[in-house]
């Protein structure tokens, strides 16, 4: 799908993409890198991340974090009771004390020859202000967490790469509670334009032992990756769905009401 501006659709192989565009996509986990370098995102995995705010979020990310061996991970906690628990619960990584805006400590946290800075405090302003201090300080890209999104363009208009709105999350969370079926994943997409849902096709399925040519999907809707037996494809006209297949489908906020009708029974997405 393409979001430009306030519009968002299904992208067709005649759309033209614009520079701004916002692009979503689905690919096998090998060839996301090079889908990136297509369109200019081309970046190679992070080695050395900085997360400034040792809460429960920032704990969260840097367990996760160490689970890559070559991973270095600096964390800075203002508070020095929790930057001391922090410190506590890591196996590898460094936990430094101190006001993650404040350029010597991020100097000493070795902003100059990190890849990522993630601001991952309670406080929006901080967020912002230390992923573009970080980035001045020599962090290659930056990624802050924003409660309110009124401060989304502000990251975009003082550099900060990427920023994360914890509602999409929530969104999402609730979307899989409330839908019915063999629902594995629903996501909520650019504040709600679109849905991105993870779901186990049924033999009784229309959708199944045809042609997805065949299917007559609505215009809003795409399947955008089949799973099975462990190996992801990318589906074309003469795909043929089977039972029990994993399906990745996307579905603009106007056309949702058509694919729960459409698959009320046979895929129960919804």
């Amino acid at each position: 799908a393409i979001r430009r501006e306030e519009r968002m659709w299904r992208a067709h192989g005649d759309d033209q993409l614009e520079v701004g565009d916002r692009i979503y996509f689905v690919a096998d986990r090998n060839d996301v890198s090079r889908a990136l370098e297509i369109m200019g995102q081309g970046e190679r995995q992070a080695r050395r991340v900085i997360i400034i705010g040792g809460g429960n979020i920032g704990l969260y990310v840097a367990r996760g974090l160490e689970e890559h061996a070559a991973m270095k991970i600096r964390i800075i906690e203002q508070d020095r009771a929790r930057a001391e628990f922090v410190a506590e619960q890591l196996e590898r990584t460094v936990v430094l004390q101190g006001d993650g805006l404040d350029r010597t400590l991020l100097r000493e946290a070795g902003a100059e020859d990190a890849e990522s800075v993630v601001a991952l405090t309670n406080n929006d302003q901080v967020n912002v202000l230390s992923a573009v201090v970080a980035k001045r300080e020599g962090v290659r890209r930056s990624l802050a967490l924003i409660n309110d999104i009124e401060y989304g363009p502000i990251c975009d208009a003082t550099g900060v790469d990427r920023y994360i709105d914890p509602r999409t999350t929530t969104i999402s969370t609730i979307l899989q509670h409330i839908r019915r079926g063999r629902i594995k994943g629903v996501f909520s997409l650019a504040d709600g334009h679109a849905e991105l849902i993870d779901a186990i096709a049924l033999e009784t399925s229309p959708l199944v032992n045809k042609p997805l040519g065949d299917a007559n999907l609505p215009e809003g809707v795409i399947i955008g990756a089949v799973y099975r037996d462990g190996e992801v494809s990318m589906p074309s006209s003469d795909t043929v769905i089977r039972p029990n297949d994993r399906v990745v489908l996307l579905a603009m906020r106007e056309y949702v009401k058509d694919v729960e009708q459409m698959f009320r029974v046979s895929i129960e997405y919804f």
